[in-house]
């Protein structure tokens, strides 16, 4: 007997604000809407110590009843301490 592994996903039936944002903009209370939620996921990510390292409109989803999700935590690392970092491009 083996043991099958699978990973169930709600549909995000409006897409990404990258594919939202290349048909119009958003009005201003929607945007302001978006943002709030953005950040308040982020804060939320920020608790738990996760870093998502690749946020971009594409990886932005509106579902159904309008509300944001986060996806593609593919290159997202959990970080235990608390660490700054500065480059040079």
């Amino acid at each position: 007997m083996s043991i099958v592994y699978f990973l169930a996903l709600e549909y995000a039936v409006n897409g990404s604000l990258y594919g939202h944002l290349q048909k119009e903009p958003f009005i201003e209370h929607k945007a302001a809407s978006y943002m709030f939620q953005i950040v308040d996921a982020l804060a939320y990510l920020q608790k738990k110590n996760v870093i998502h390292r690749d946020l971009k409109l594409e990886n932005i989803l509106l579902s159904i009843d309008d509300n944001i999700k986060i996806s593609d935590f593919g290159l997202s690392i959990h970080s235990s301490r608390r660490r700054t970092s500065a480059s040079n491009l």
